[in-house]
């Protein structure tokens, strides 16, 4: 498994995520993860938020979590961990991705 924290912004909101590219790497952790439904020739990307967790951006209740949870998913390997996933700028609704909040309001 390959964890990655990303801070996920949309207008007025920020929320903390854990995503999870759910690949083996080990006998143990295939034999594990085939048995909870993931197989490795199409590996999922779980996002935690709190305690609620999902494998399908579409379980989401709110649009900004269906909007970063797929835009992680297209992008895990090239995001950084502790990135900033901006879903106004996402969606185009902004010019420029906001900031992240350690160094700015955001509004």
């Amino acid at each position: 498994m390959i964890c990655k924290l990303f801070e996920v912004r949309d207008r007025q909101t920020f929320i903390a995520i854990i995503a999870t590219l759910m690949v083996s790497e080990t006998e143990e952790e295939r034999y594990l993860t085939r048995r909870l439904g993931y197989i490795d020739s199409d590996p999922q990307v779980v996002v935690s938020k709190g305690m609620a967790s999902q494998y399908d951006p579409y379980a989401w209740s709110d649009i900004t979590m269906q909007t970063a949870h797929r835009y992680i998913r297209e992008n895990f390997k090239s995001l950084k961990s502790g990135q900033v996933i901006d879903a106004e700028y996402i969606r185009g609704e902004r010019d420029s991705p906001r900031v992240s909040e350690r160094y700015d309001d955001g509004y």
